[in-house]
């Protein structure tokens, strides 16, 4: 009985602790745009936000591109949208070019299409959004700012204010701590 009780306690202590110093906060609402749709925040390295955002805004960063269709539907997005247009809003929202030197800010984003006919969706809400785009950004390869929100529109028409509230989110992370 009490090796049950002492593993919950060791459970429960190192989510405590991996909570604190991620600041993974599940639900984020820290902006308006965050409470739109189900957005999930993490902030991963708080010591390097402030680097990671001087970056960005100096035109220092990378995209790692990525879509990824459904597969036991057939896909609506890839009708409508493709690596290349995601980059380009996501470089209009950031509003500066692109001029990755030594060390940039990569963003890793994926787009992913809610495939409605997977056979582990098994609630009504998780056919609710059409998908959802998740940006992690990273310094010297490790992730210090990760962001996922739904996005509605099947034909991901609302993709673009989604990636102005990641975009808005990351650069206002370094007041998050």
């Amino acid at each position: 009985m009490f090796k049950y009780f002492y593993g919950f306690i060791i459970v429960l202590f190192a989510y405590v602790i991996y909570s604190s110093v991620t600041k993974d906060d599940p639900k984020s609402s820290r902006l308006v745009c965050q409470k739109e749709v189900t957005t999930f925040e993490t902030i991963r390295k708080p010591e390097q936000v402030s680097d990671a955002i001087k970056a960005l805004k100096s035109g220092n960063y990378k995209l790692e591109s990525e879509i990824r269709f459904s597969k036991f539907m057939k896909s609506q997005l890839g009708n409508y949208l493709s690596v290349e247009d995601v980059d380009k809003m996501l470089k209009e929202v950031i509003g500066v070019v692109a001029n990755p030197s030594d060390n940039p800010l990569i963003i890793d984003y994926s787009v992913y299409e809610n495939d409605k006919k997977d056979p582990g969706k098994k609630t009504k809400k998780s056919k609710l959004y059409a998908g959802y785009i998740y940006l992690d950004f990273k310094m010297d390869k490790k992730s210090v700012y990760g962001i996922q929100l739904d996005y509605k529109d099947l034909q991901a028409k609302d993709l673009k204010k989604r990636i102005e509230c990641a975009i808005k989110s990351f650069l206002s992370a370094d007041q998050a701590n």
